[in-house]
Formats: C-alpha cells, structure tokens, sequence
C-alpha cells in the first residue's frame, strides 16, 4: 500500500509523522473488526451489529477527524470544552437526588 520510497520526498519532521503514521496503519490491520453471522441470522442484522461494533470501537470518530484538518487552537478548544463537559458529569453525579415535589 505504502513504499518506503515515499519518504526520500519528506523532508524532517514530515517524515517522521509518515513514518509513525504507516506503522499505525500495519500495526492496526491485524486487528480489524470482524462479525460472524449467526446461523439463519439475516445480513442486514448482522450488518447492523457490525456497525455498531465500529461506533464503540471509536472508528467512526476517528475517521470523521481525520477527514479534515483541525487548528491546534481549535482542538485545544474542543477538549477543553470535553474536559469541562465531564466535570460537569461527574459533579451532578456527585450531588443528591433533587426533591420532586
């Protein structure tokens, strides 16, 4: 898929990120997601379990974030954002039940 005679044209620290880059890419080929359908198990269900077998892996995140280039201001926002997100979570978790009445 990818040569080694690709990285005479990087140049520093370009090269290094292609480097790593095709070495995620052969580490993670072993370990792909696979379905088994069940017996007498329509495709569409089994379809419907391997999708949702890559939306918990975090693929589709993934993907969707390497689509498109991020500003590193513009993820340093976005986690920031997470972080708080979280904490907010974990302290309305914290608190007692509210009273219903």
């Amino acid at each position: 898929m990818y040569s080694e005679v690709s990285f005479a044209v990087c140049i520093g620290r370009r090269a290094r990120y292609a480097r790593l880059f095709i070495n995620r890419i052969k580490t993670s080929r072993n370990d792909l997601t696979t379905v088994i359908p069940k017996p007498n198990e329509p495709v569409e269900v089994a379809l419907r379990r391997f999708r949702r077998a890559i939306q918990n892996n975090g693929l589709i995140a993934e993907l969707r974030a390497r689509t498109a280039y991020e500003k590193p201001t513009t993820e340093r926002k976005r986690k920031k954002a997470a972080a708080v997100a979280r904490l907010r979570k974990q302290i309305r978790r914290a608190l007692p039940p509210r009273k219903l009445y």
